[in-house]
């Protein structure tokens, strides 16, 4: 603290009354002077009124003249006096004019322009002055000294403080309080607290000046308990502390956190100016307690008090941080109306908070108003863009600062490398760090934490472990920068170890750095670790804060435990939408029937769901048979608006058609999109056809995409290259490569990586090559893997391997795709001694698990150059975990090399693991007779009729006897669980065109359905398989049923069906199973009763097997007849989003009020009835005319029901335990 000015050096030392009459001719000039010393001396700093000095100068000037024209000029105290008049007033010109023609310069005279010239801030003026007063030989007073330690203070000069402090001493004036305020003040100021408390405690009359100046010492320097204790100090011994005291104590109890303390202490102060009032409000903003210092704004603004920059700028800070808009309007006028907003302090905080609340227009007319623009002002404008993700537009104002602003300094350089993270410019974000290096501001904390935040965001993990290093300090920021830079590239071991690292420095982890390892966790499923650290969270009391929660709840989703993930969400005090997505997208992996219930459950306490909300949903509607979900859910996004306003949903739903191959669909959506369609949409539309395999569709609509002169990316690259794989055609291939290369994604590692792919699957393996060597960075491992499988699936074993060592030499960590493409090229190339090294090192070296197929490649290399007793040997070391794949790749080896020995041993492991397989009696036929052992084969087939194995092949045509006319094929499916104890149920597709095996086994009830690419099968969760094993029938299309390849099966009818060829079909496959159910969809239903008679009338006639028929269930055809001749169409209209009719869209919603919120998988029937104990009447909700593919979950749970003999469930009876 200051101490105060010796403003009265005259009228002090002199007393009025005695002034008056030693000068009484000039009394009422000297009146006048006085009044008006005691006027301005007596001013408020914070009501100052410009007009009041104005008058008091003019008033001075006329004395001055007055004085002049009756001969008394600038003599004596009457000069003295004049001085210090105009010294009052703050005129440094007249104040200097008037000293310089004084006859006789005192201390007096002396003390007034040092004042001056101290309250002007020119302090060095103020040390030089003293020294020409002390080489005038004038000796100075306390005051004097008070003044130039003041000075010392101001210029930080601590030598010449002490200087100051030696005469002081000397001339007696070490015990005045002036004085020892002075040194107190100028050795706190000069951060020298140990000899500041060492005069503090030799003093004998310490005054409050000197009590708060201490104070304020320790609070500037960082120690505010020492400040406290000072004050407690203070008041026991009796010092009753002023509002500058209490205001500075309040600063230390903000500091230290003690909020409460602080307000405690406000309320003692009487009347708090308007300083007091700003310490509080600021103190609140900057400990995060925005409420609470708007609050105390509100309450500034009601004591009528003239808010200062410092109000308005701390409060702006407080609403910045709670980004409300409606406040910071509010303050904006406030601002405008006291004359602030022009200010630079104010207008900086107007742009951060309208940064804050997303309102850049409003941020720009704020900086364009002002007239004054300093460097914060420009870095408020810089970091509002990059805190909105205006990465561009960063960039731009970057340029327009170097034109027209000041020179920028390390905190601008913070939102460049923010921008330049988010548009991947790490060229120039490393031009960028160079010039930081010239200017040495990577010292500064800030600028070295933006630059590891920029390499850490481009992936550049090596440049950002360099700068990390280089460090000096490291705080949370760079900390959290570095973890969370590997866990985003998925580094997970190396997030781990840096960790683990900043947890041995004493570095408390904070909420981002712990759910940044959560998120670690989850992405290497390691459960166990995810446990320890939700155990830390728990522990530092960030467990259910919304950031560490959602990191949790999508751990323990990844590792499978959704009760857990579940457990945590309900444990959130404040769940928004940010957590419910988290949950939302874990439960569409597994339990999608939850995620609807949360997405319905979100909207009933008030919760608006996201874009984000609407991908995960569409996310998990993945395949066919979950079709009819994703529709309603393709409603719901039209109903909340967000077709016509978010990419990413638009993307979601465009994959889930393709996912579906509702290939129309998607091209309707696509069409109807009213913004101009972005180069995310079109790449989704491409990347959905290159992965169902119709790469000409592909390729089509990418030509569309660049007619529209939309450049592709990445993705769109890596789309279109895998289409011209898919077709092998390499001149459209090369036509994309020539575009990537003049539009710089050659310099792209992974378009680089699918070029590599696409030149070797069309068989050009030396542009392959080319490629490969042409790329200017080769750092991950996908484009080592692109050439090593491409080179060996060619046939070009060696270069795979050379290709594997230059990758070891380089330091590339393989993965498990690696090991595979060179174990491949090492069978292909005979190299059984290098295969037996490459798979020890996957293992021992590298620590990777091998899977089935890097096993199968083992035995295959060994197998194939006859090593069959290593083979063997391998296969036997891994006991229960050998795969039947193995045994099988064994058998093949000995067939090929004619050990009939080893073979049968591979065989009987292989009937022990399948013991209803086919393929291990007929690969060991193959080796008898290979070897013409013919007994062996017989005995063979002997055998596999004995126990009853059947070679059932995935299908297989059939040629009916001379009275059926055309053909059929028949696909069985065992249960997935006991098979010989299950039942054996017959399912029929009908119509004309309708296939049984690819309609019914591979679209609506069987096992698997086409992958997305078409390259293999997925698990169909809801497969009746799951109740029963399943025979799938073809049969000639004159039955009306199934489909032919042969025109002239249509022009049969079904009085031409012989039923004795499904007696014959099924006898062959009905005898192993103890029960028969018969089903059938659509037109097939009237089949199924001829069927049915038929086998009755066998069992008649037979005295042997007789097929024991538990029930039949079919699709009640007059339903449908009825319908279509009795129903009024005038109205019709499907309930599709692409098909829309008010009446429908009224109809849909009145009936999801009444049963929307009751309806689920398990509540199948809407309406049941039973006639007696024979027939059972049920109709399925949502399943239209097919209820396997509409409704999958119902479908099973209504065959199940069936199978079993329960009652079906209903509306009013959802249960389905009896």
């Amino acid at each position: 603290m200051l101490p105060q000015s010796p403003s009265n050096s005259i009228p002090n030392c002199v007393p009025n009354q005695q002034l008056v009459k030693i000068l009484s001719p000039h009394s009422e000039f000297l009146q006048i002077c006085l009044q008006h010393c005691r006027r301005i001396q007596a001013h408020n700093l914070f009501n100052e009124k410009p007009k009041a000095v104005l008058q008091a100068l003019s008033t001075a000037k006329v004395i001055h003249s007055k004085s002049l024209k009756i001969g008394v000029g600038l003599k004596g105290l009457l000069g003295n006096v004049i001085v210090d008049l105009y010294v009052k007033c703050g005129n440094v010109d007249f104040a200097q004019k008037a000293f310089s023609r004084l006859e006789k310069k005192d201390v007096f005279a002396w003390n007034s322009v040092l004042s001056m010239y101290l309250d002007h801030g020119l302090f060095a003026t103020v040390v030089q002055s003293f020294v020409c007063m002390w080489n005038h030989g004038v000796r100075p007073n306390e005051f004097t000294f008070a003044m130039v330690l003041s000075a010392c203070s101001g210029l930080q000069d601590i030598n010449y403080g002490k200087q100051v402090h030696c005469g002081v001493f000397k001339m007696g004036f070490g015990f005045r309080s002036f004085c020892q305020g002075g040194l107190i003040d100028m050795y706190a100021k000069c951060r020298n607290l140990r000899d500041a408390r060492l005069v503090f405690d030799g003093a004998l009359n310490l005054d409050t000046v000197s009590w708060t100046t201490l104070i304020a010492g320790y609070v500037r320097d960082g120690f505010p308990m020492e400040a406290v204790k000072v004050f407690d100090k203070m008041q026991r011994v009796g010092h009753v502390p002023d509002q500058i005291a209490l205001v500075t104590v309040i600063n230390a109890y903000v500091a230290l956190g003690r909020l409460a303390d602080a307000r405690k202490l406000f309320t003692q102060i009487p009347n708090p100016n308007v300083v007091a009032w700003n310490v509080m409000i600021s103190g609140h903003a900057k400990r995060g307690f925005a409420e609470e210092a708007i609050s105390f704004f509100l309450e500034l603004k009601k004591t009528g008090l003239k808010a200062t920059r410092s109000s308005l700028g701390s409060v702006l800070s407080a609403i910045a941080s709670l980004s409300m808009l409606n406040y910071g309007s509010m303050v904006h006028a406030q601002a405008i109306k006291e004359g602030l907003d022009d200010n630079v302090y104010v207008g900086s905080a107007l742009v951060n908070m309208y940064a804050k609340c997303s309102k850049m227009d409003a941020a720009k007319q704020v900086f364009n108003s002002l007239g004054e623009r300093n460097i914060v002002l420009w870095n408020a404008m810089l970091g509002g863009f990059a805190q909105n993700g205006l990465a561009q537009e960063v960039m731009e104002f970057f340029s327009y600062m170097k034109r027209h602003g000041p020179q920028p300094d390390e905190f601008t350089f913070t939102s460049i490398f923010s921008a330049c993270a988010s548009l991947h410019y790490l060229d120039f974000g490393g031009q960028l760090h160079t010039v930081m290096i010239k200017n040495k501001f990577t010292s500064n904390l800030f600028v070295a934490n933006a630059l590891v935040d920029m390499y850490a965001k481009s992936g550049a993990l090596k440049e950002a472990r360099k700068q990390f290093e280089f460090m000096k300090i490291h705080d949370n920021v760079s900390w959290n920068a570095i973890i969370v830079g590997y866990v985003q590239e998925e580094y997970n071991d190396e997030a781990f170890f840096m960790f683990r690292r900043m947890v041995s420095n004493g570095v408390l982890p904070d909420e981002v750095s712990l759910a940044s390892i959560v998120s670690a966790c989850a992405n290497v499923k390691e459960f166990k670790q995810g446990q320890q650290c939700h155990c830390l969270l728990v522990k530092v009391g960030l467990d259910t804060s919304t950031c560490a929660g959602s990191s949790l709840i999508d751990m323990y989703v990844k590792c499978g435990v959704v009760l857990a993930a579940r457990d945590v969400f309900y444990s959130m005090p404040y769940r928004n939408v940010v957590s419910i997505n988290a949950l939302i997208a874990g439960y569409t992996m597994s339990h999608l029937e939850e995620a609807i219930h949360l997405f319905q459950e979100i909207q009933m306490v008030g919760l608006k769901p996201t874009e984000v909300t609407f991908a995960g949903l569409l996310d998990g509607c993945d395949g066919a048979f979950m079709l009819n979900l994703g529709r309603q859910i393709h409603g719901q996004v039209m109903k909340w608006g967000f077709l016509s306003s978010s990419e990413m949903v638009c993307v979601s739903l465009l994959c889930m058609y393709m996912n579906s191959q509702r290939f129309a669909d998607s091209e309707t959506l696509f069409s109807e999109l009213q913004y101009p369609k972005g180069l995310v949409v079109w790449t989704a539309l491409i990347s959905g056809y290159a992965q169902q395999n119709h790469h000409e569709k592909a390729l089509q609509f990418y030509q569309h995409m660049r007619s529209d002169n939309i450049l592709p990316d990445q993705a769109t690259f890596a789309s279109v290259l895998r289409a011209c794989a898919g077709m092998s055609s390499l001149q459209t291939g090369q036509e994309v490569h020539s575009l990537i290369f003049h539009t710089g994604f050659n310099m792209d590692e992974i378009t680089c990586s699918s070029l590599i792919d696409m030149y070797a699957k069309c068989g050009d393996v030396k542009g392959s090559l080319q490629v490969f060597h042409e790329m200017p960075r080769r750092n991950s491992v996908i484009s080592w893997n692109s050439m090593i499988v491409g080179l060996a699936k060619n046939g070009y074993a060696e270069e795979a391997l050379e290709i594997f060592k230059q990758m070891e030499q380089q330091s590339i960590i393989p993965d498990e795709v690696t090991f595979l493409g060179v174990l491949s090229a090492c069978s292909h190339a005979g190299r059984v001694s290098e295969g037996r090294k490459v798979f020890d090192l996957m293992v021992n070296n590298y620590k990777l698990q091998p899977r089935v197929d890097h096993l199968g490649c083992m035995v295959d290399i060994l197998g194939r150059w006859g090593f069959l007793n290593e083979a063997e040997e391998f296969i036997n070391k891994l006991g229960c975990k050998a795969d039947p794949m193995l045994w099988s790749t064994l058998l093949g080896a000995c067939r090929k090399h004619g050990d009939e020995v080893r073979g049968k041993r591979a065989a009987n492991k292989l009937m022990e693991l399948k013991p209803q397989s086919s393929s291990s009696y007929v690969l060991l036929s193959g080796l008898y007779a290979e070897s013409e052992n013919w007994s062996g084969a017989d005995s063979l087939r002997r055998e596999m009729k004995l126990k009853g194995v059947k070679k059932l092949p995935g299908y297989s045509w059939i040629e009916p006897g001379r009275d059926v006319q055309g053909r059929g094929a028949v696909r069985s499916t065992a249960a997935e669980k006991q098979p010989e104890k299950n039942p054996l149920t017959l399912w029929l597709n009908g119509g004309p065109g309708c296939s049984s095996i690819g309609g019914g086994a591979f679209t609506e009830l069987g096992p698997f359905y086409p992958s997305g690419d078409g390259r293999g099968l997925r698990k169909n969760p809801m497969s009746w398989n799951k109740a029963s094993n399943l025979l799938f029938v073809e049969s000639p299309a004159g039955v009306g049923w199934s489909y032919s390849n042969t025109s002239s099966d249509y022009n049969y009818g079904d009085a031409s069906t012989d039923s004795s060829y499904e007696v014959e079909c099924l006898s062959c496959e009905f005898v192993y199973f103890k029960a028969l159910y018969l089903t059938a969809e659509s037109y097939a239903g009237l089949y199924i009763p001829q069927l049915a008679m038929a086998l009755l009338d066998h069992n008649a006639k037979s005295s042997g097997f007789k097929f024991n028929i538990k029930g039949v269930a079919v699709r009640n055809n007059e339903i449908g007849i009825t319908i279509m001749s009795e129903c009024d169409f005038e109205d019709y209209t499907f309930a599709s989003p692409h098909n829309e009719s008010h009446s429908c869209n009224e109809a849909i919603s009145t009936a999801n009020q009444v049963v929307g919120n009751y309806m689920n998988n398990y509540n199948v029937g809407g309406w049941v009835i039973k006639y007696g104990n024979l027939l059972t009447f049920a109709t399925v909700r949502g399943a239209a005319h097919m209820v396997p593919y509409e409704q999958p979950s119902r479908a099973l749970h209504l065959f199940s029901s069936f199978l079993g003999g329960r009652r079906l469930p209903n509306s009013t009876r959802p249960s389905f335990g009896d």
